[in-house]
């Protein structure tokens, strides 16, 4: 057996490193340990990995060696599911409450959530912020492996936000909990939930406005199932471009959604048959919401960022805004 793998091995130890920029590694002399694992994280990832030796590494690894070719990066769950792992915001640290935020952290975070509330109420505007779950919150039983589990920085957060301020996050978790064992609700090779999974989600977050105000749920009769493929963003970071098969969900009538403004940054809408006028800050778990969110608002505005422009908000005088920020992006709420 060695003898087999010797010439791989050869093969794999003799090649140079990717090329990277002078200023890709840095050490920081007063903080060694974080520069020794900033160089141990950037060695895992990129030794060996030679631009035309890439496939053949990650075919040895999982092949041969039967290992995560990029373990920081990607976790290879069960069942041919597959996960960021910590090179993301400590993400899978994180899921076993393993990754908290510091004290410090959470009076930022509440500080800066409590200006921002202030603010709109003072402009008569309704300010929420929505939370979809990493895909392992929803898919726990397919990792790899168990650990013991103790609170999440959301479970952390949200106690603290209702303690501190009366603030109350809108986790859609346990909603897409109810559901994940009755159809499949994120892809397994993507980061993200897929159409059916975003439209529980979307349901879970009207649920919750319907209690301020007077808004109309999209019923999914309004959309045709159609069959489609999906790219996998996680395995393609292992060579793997296999597309995976699933269901997305199309609008049957799209006459009364005009379009205003169709930028990457920037999406605004209008429909004529509702009257209220969302502005939400997103990232790109929303782009799954776009059709539904259009169907239960008059003008929709959606800006792909979180910074909170007051010349903005004073022009376009939205209803609601909502800051909606995937679970293992938190963090961009000390900024």
């Amino acid at each position: 057996m060695i003898l087999l793998l010797l010439p791989n091995l050869i093969m794999f130890l003799g090649v140079e490193p990717i090329e990277t920029k002078k200023n890709d590694i840095k050490f920081d002399i007063k903080k060694p340990l974080a520069s020794i694992t900033y160089f141990k994280n950037h060695y895992e990832e990129n030794f060996g990995l030679k631009s035309t030796m890439i496939k053949g590494y990650i075919d040895f690894k999982i092949n041969i060696l039967n290992e995560n070719p990029i373990q920081n990066r990607v976790t290879k769950g069960r069942d041919g599911w597959y996960f960021l792992g910590n090179h993301y915001n400590n993400l899978i640290n994180d899921h076993f409450g393993n990754a908290p935020f510091t004290d410090d952290e959470l009076y930022s975070i509440t500080n800066h959530i409590s200006e921002i509330n202030t603010y709109l109420k003072s402009k008569n505007i309704k300010f929420y912020l929505v939370v979809p779950p990493n895909k392992s919150s929803i898919y726990n039983d397919k990792l790899p492996y168990q650990l013991t589990k103790s609170a999440t920085r959301l479970d952390v957060l949200k106690a603290h936000l209702k303690k501190e301020i009366n603030f109350e996050i809108i986790d859609l978790k346990s909603d897409l909990l109810l559901k994940k064992d009755e159809e499949q609700l994120y892809y397994k090779t993507n980061t993200h939930w897929n159409d059916y999974g975003a439209y529980l989600g979307y349901q879970s977050v009207i649920k919750t406005l319907k209690g301020d105000f007077n808004i109309s749920k999209s019923p999914i009769s309004n959309y045709d199932y159609e069959e489609g493929f999906k790219e996998g963003d996680i395995t393609a970071m292992i060579k793997n471009n296999t597309l995976e098969k699933t269901q997305y969900l199309i609008k049957k009538d799209t006459s009364n959604i005009s379009t205003i403004v169709n930028t990457y940054q920037h999406l605004h809408f209008k429909n004529l048959n509702q009257p209220l006028k969302l502005l939400m800050y997103r990232d790109s778990f929303a782009n799954n919401w776009i059709s539904y969110f259009n169907d239960s608002f008059g003008e929709t505005i959606y800006l792909r960022h979180y910074i909170l422009d007051k010349s903005f908000i004073e022009k376009e005088q939205p209803d609601i805004v909502i800051f909606e920020i995937v679970e293992r992006n938190l963090n961009v709420l000390l900024n």
